[in-house]
């Protein structure tokens, strides 16, 4: 539907020109290049030093509403582009960061050791040793001890009475009691394991010779020292955080610079010429010839895809459904024997996102809120267009239930708004049934669309039995089993019914290759037992399959190969729940819309219990529904977004979609940061 043609082509360009010709072809981007020499992969250091400074700015940069729901790009020009990477000297800007950035990693590391040095000290602050002092002592051994509990304190003595040592009190803090031991140094390996496994901790203090007083006022004002330090450094990394605009579009610059170079090194070449093979959408054939004709030493030609080579695919659609290409791109682009299914997203996606969300008023702020970021926001609007239409349709599917922010209309009371509820066709919330035959109808639809369209791709592919045996005899059954049980009593659909049974048992399985006359009798004998069965053929036709299964049992041998499509066939057969399951996976719809609505509501009721509080009641009223309703808002738009996404990928696309097509990709500009005005 919405493939574009491609043609392979060949260019052969004299090396003398190659510089500027690989420049053009690259701002034209039109040619998806395939084959290219193997080289080294690894990134610039320039690109890494952006991204490093990049990186280490972004937090500075204030997010304003906007950018909570979408990054903005940097709108420029080329020629703006090109300029501003020749005039901005980056690498001064990206090495100062990177200077800053090493300096506060030393300083706060050395500020960490400092302050971890004041917390090891402090509870020995009344201690008037010097600390190298304790450690002087030619046969004794002084060991910093942290005591759990005062009452081991008290037992420590007696804990570790087969040694002999002395204790000094330090300093008491809550339950923990800090002091040093004095013991022999022939004794002290064992007695530090004893105060391990009495659970009381050994502190090593650092060997210095001031007391530990003097030494955290002097840690104390080394940290002040380094705090301002960072300060500093802090303020001239924000006042270098304005280059961040500069730095972004430099980074896309030098990337795309990069990756240029990268492939026109990677061409395959001779010792005069060069050589580009690649693909290109008919379209644009005229470019290129325009293209090859201004450089003269160039020339070009159609030429044909290598056996089993696959094209990369590209997809282009009306304006009216091309933003739903990002969903496409988002799952898998198609393979070569299927249709692109964007219109058929187009047509569903908004109509299900609308049924989750089941409020106008809602709808009517999706719809201002995307049009609104679409004026405010460069770039790739697909998501705010889907938003938009989705919200759009969400006015009609709120009109619909008598959604209008839940039931706010009924509170204010005034006749105008009143009169909007007539829109209603009926209210979810008491009256649930319709909105679930609803979800269930739309499911049911697309289900059935999904195996029409595998029967299209079939027939187009001249894939005529799987057309007709795996898939349309599936579309029969799912369509007339409902309408024979619940609408239409008629004959012709028992018919249609016992048909596509049939087609399923004997031939959705098409291997074993069995002889025509064991096909032939065993489509009898299926055909005369269930048509008996269900009153197509009369009753006496079962004798007749009885009568037919007698030479079937007879060419048992023969017969293994039907048999066993048979056996796989019945096990297809069974795949209806899968059907089912799948409908039913619809229903998601309606729970969804009426979680909204409820919420809704419960935030009303809410509003209007407050509005009783004096004084201030109107202006909590208005917070609780603003922030409620917002709340709302966005919470289940992006659960309608997610189940909508699911339902496509998963129920209607496993239905005909597999995917796997490899992207169109153009030789050409492609930025992170920047969005490049024509």
């Amino acid at each position: 539907m919405a493939r574009v043609p491609l043609e392979k082509v060949a260019l052969i360009v004299h090396k003398s020109i190659k510089d500027n010709f690989i420049d053009t072809l690259h701002k034209l981007k039109i040619i998806h290049i395939t084959e290219l020499k193997e080289t080294e992969v690894y990134t610039p250091l320039e690109l890494e030093k952006l991204k490093e400074a990049i990186s280490q700015l972004a937090h500075y940069q204030k997010k304003g509403i906007l950018e909570n729901f979408v990054t903005p790009r940097i709108p420029l020009s080329l020629k703006e582009f090109s300029n501003l990477v020749e005039k901005y000297d980056f690498q001064k800007i990206s090495n100062e960061l990177e200077r800053i950035k090493e300096e506060r990693e030393r300083l706060s590391n050395e500020l960490l050791e400092l302050k971890n040095q004041v917390s090891l000290l402090m509870p020995y602050k009344p201690l008037r040793y010097k600390l190298n002092e304790l450690k002087d002592f030619k046969e004794v051994e002084t060991i910093a001890v942290q005591i759990k509990s005062e009452e081991l304190f008290q037992n420590l003595e007696k804990a570790i009475s087969n040694i002999p040592f002395s204790f000094e009190l330090v300093n008491k803090l809550g339950t923990k009691v800090y002091g040093l031991c004095f013991v022999r140094k022939i004794d002290g390996q064992r007695f530090k394991n004893r105060l391990f496994e009495l659970g009381i901790e050994i502190i090593q203090l650092p060997d210095e010779k001031e007391t530990p007083e003097r030494l955290i006022d002097e840690y104390t004002q080394k940290i002040e020292l380094i705090s301002r330090q960072i300060e500093i450094l802090n303020k001239k990394e924000s006042e270098l955080a304005q280059e961040i605009i500069n730095l972004k579009i430099i980074y896309d610059w030098i990337d795309n610079e990069f990756k240029k170079n990268g492939i026109a090194s990677a061409l395959p070449e001779t010792s005069r010429t060069i050589n580009i093979i690649g693909w290109i959408k008919k379209k644009d054939i005229d470019k290129l010839r325009k293209l090859v004709e201004e450089f003269k030493l160039a020339a070009f030609e159609k030429i044909e895809p290598q056996p089993g080579e696959i094209p990369p695919v590209a997809i282009e659609n009306p304006w009216w459904c091309s933003p739903y290409e990002m969903l496409i791109r988002l799952y898998s682009m198609p393979d070569q024997k299927e249709y692109d299914p964007t219109p058929f997203i187009a047509v569903f996606f908004p109509i299900f996102f609308a049924l989750c969300l089941t409020d106008a008023i809602y709808g009517i702020f999706l719809a201002l809120f995307s049009l609104f970021l679409m004026r405010k926001v460069p770039g790739d609007k697909s998501l705010l267009w889907i938003l938009f239409g989705g919200g759009i349709v969400t006015i009609f599917t709120g009109s619909m239930v008598g959604g209008w922010a839940g039931n706010l209309f009924d509170l204010i009371g005034i006749k105008f708004f009143k009169d909007f509820k007539k829109l209603m066709l009926f209210d979810p919330l008491t009256n649930p049934m319709p909105f679930f035959y609803l979800s269930l109808g739309i499911g049911y639809v697309q289900v059935i669309l999904g195996i029409f369209i595998e029967v299209f791709d079939d027939l187009r592919n001249r894939e005529y039995a799987r057309a007709i045996f795996e898939n349309l005899t599936w579309a029969v059954l799912i369509i007339c089993l409902p309408l024979y049980f619940t609408i239409f009593k008629l004959f012709v659909l028992k018919v249609l019914i016992l048909l596509s049974i049939t087609g399923i048992i004997l031939f959705s399985n098409r291997s074993g290759d069995p002889s025509l006359f064991d096909q032939l009798l065993w489509t009898l004998i299926i055909l005369f037992l269930l048509g008996s069965f269900i009153r197509v053929f009369p009753p006496y036709f079962k004798y007749l399959s009885a009568g037919l299964f007698i030479p079937g049992i007879i060419r048992f041998k023969q017969s293994k190969k039907i048999l066993v499509r048979i056996a796989w066939g019945l096990y297809t057969l069974y795949g209806i729940t899968s059907f089912v399951s799948n409908i039913l996976s619809y229903v998601r719809l309606m729970a969804l819309g009426m979680v909204t609505g409820g919420i809704a509501v419960t935030i009303n009721k809410i509003a209007w219990m407050v509005l009783k509080v004096p004084v201030i009641g109107v202006v909590l009223t208005i917070i609780i529904l603003i922030l409620g309703h917002s709340f709302n808002i966005v919470i289940n738009a992006l659960g309608g977004f997610i189940h909508t996404m699911r339902l496509h990928y998963i129920e209607f696309f496993g239905r005909f979609y597999t995917g796997g097509g490899k992207m169109f990709r153009p030789f050409g500009l492609d930025t992170k940061y920047v969005e490049v005005k024509n």
